[in-house]
């Protein structure tokens, strides 16, 4: 509940993409909270050891990275030849459909390959905060947010 995450967890980790996260309401929240903010940018300087209440945010999602993943890794050549001539004709739409008919191929699995394989380097420091923190404070609450969370 609202009550849970508002008291409860010393670190957050929020893995919603931008276009999920109502930014003016988060930020309102957090500032009521105490809650001290951290983006992808600033995670390797995020000390988790200290007794302040943390969210977390890390980009697994983010568009350019994914999409350079499924060109190099999935698309063949003539598909990457396609690509690019609709690239050269300014067709956006067309360019991400053919990128996102390869990402449905492969469904949950396929999703889940490009999270880890384009967002790895964050999840790691992420998975390296969450230890740093529970090992200063064995009983502090962790809470992993997502909007989708059986794509996460």
């Amino acid at each position: 509940s609202d009550k849970f995450v508002a008291e409860k967890p010393g670190l957050i980790l929020d893995l919603r993409s931008k276009n999920e996260i109502k930014e003016p309401l988060a930020h309102k929240w957090m500032a009521e909270q105490g809650i001290q903010l951290i983006g992808s940018e600033s995670l390797d300087s995020c000390d988790a050891t200290k007794r302040r209440r943390t969210v977390v945010r890390i980009n697994v999602l983010s568009l350019p990275r994914l999409m350079a993943f499924v060109d190099k890794e999935w698309l063949n050549t003539s598909e990457l030849q396609k690509a690019a001539e609709l690239q050269d004709s300014n067709s956006a739409q067309e360019q991400a459909m053919l990128r996102i008919e390869k990402l449905n191929e492969r469904g949950l699995f396929g999703l889940n390959q490009l999270i880890l394989e384009s967002g790895g380097a964050e999840l790691c420091r992420a998975l390296k905060i969450i230890t740093l923190r529970l090992e200063a404070m064995p009983d502090d609450i962790i809470l992993i947010h997502c909007v989708q969370g059986k794509d996460r």
